[in-house]
């Protein structure tokens, strides 16, 4: 009876020291948790402009009161768009195809502007198309640090195209809040 208890005892300890253990490195490791995923980089694509078009990226706060401390009332984004310009390989400037459908875009630079929007406000940033076709992606990024791919939720973009000071086209913003669905068929 006595080596029955031992034992007992003895693999009690056993499973309590394991499983010591095993949250010990469990807790160091660390739980990574999914991003937000209204918290990214906001991107509108690659978009072709003729020579005089400008493309505006607008961004809006619409929080329309201020949160408590001062210090977190402006929302810091970065506004830019990165520019392309066709290429090959060995960057040659506008090179000859044998496939004239088929056209390869090399990164120029980017033109970027930091701007910290309180409730309330909006900012815009133009880039118009000088001679020859431009290439361009309008990016959002924000938050603490205006160079990471860090979005932020609070904000709404629009990318706009204009030609002669009217606007030919809008790339709105996303749909945020609730989106209610119709009840399914049969369904009173």
């Amino acid at each position: 009876m006595r080596t029955h208890n031992r034992f007992t005892k003895l693999w009690a300890l056993v499973a309590l020291a394991v499983s010591g253990v095993v949250i010990a490195a469990w807790s160091r490791a660390g739980v990574a948790a999914i991003g937000n995923p209204d918290i990214r980089p906001v991107e509108f694509g690659l978009l072709s402009l003729t020579p005089g078009q400008t493309a505006r990226l607008t961004v809006v706060n619409p929080v329309l009161s201020a949160p408590p401390e001062p210090e977190s009332q402006a929302r810091r984004v970065r506004l830019a768009f990165d520019i392309y310009a066709i290429g090959d390989v060995e960057n040659r400037p506008n090179p000859t195809s044998p496939d004239a459908r088929l056209n390869t875009l090399r990164f120029l630079g980017r033109q970027s502007r930091v701007v910290a929007l309180m409730p309330g406000e909006a900012a815009s940033l133009d880039f118009t198309a000088a001679a020859g076709e431009a290439h361009i992606s309008a990016v959002m990024l924000g938050g603490p640090d205006t160079s990471q791919g860090i979005g932020n939720p609070d904000i709404v973009p629009t990318l706009e195209v204009m030609e002669g000071g009217r606007t030919i086209y809008t790339h709105p913003a996303f749909v945020k809040g609730f989106n209610p669905q119709p009840d399914p068929p049969g369904a009173q």
